[in-house]
């Protein structure tokens, strides 16, 4: 399986790498750069379920998005998008 991959976020090349547990505080699934550097990343651990990956990234996708949002302003859009998805 490949760890890592390359997504271009507002016409910026990011680097998103699926990482061991180690690798990551205790208590986060993913993070991004804040700010982005001159190779900005994307983590997150790589042993999530499938279903849980695709939401931390996404999650971190936004952060790199748009990061000026908050926390949990991006913490709601995830319920949010749960929620549209769950009612399909």
């Amino acid at each position: 399986m490949r760890h890592e991959a390359r997504l271009t976020i507002n016409g910026r090349k990011w680097r998103v790498r699926l990482v061991p547990a180690r690798e990551m505080p205790r208590d986060a699934l993913g993070d991004c750069d804040h700010p982005p550097g001159p190779h900005p990343t994307i983590r997150v651990r790589r042993n999530l379920t499938q279903q849980r990956l695709l939401e931390v990234l996404a999650h971190e996708v936004l952060h790199a998005a748009v990061p000026a949002l908050s926390e949990e302003s991006v913490t709601d859009a995830d319920r949010e998008s749960t929620r549209l998805n769950s009612s399909h």
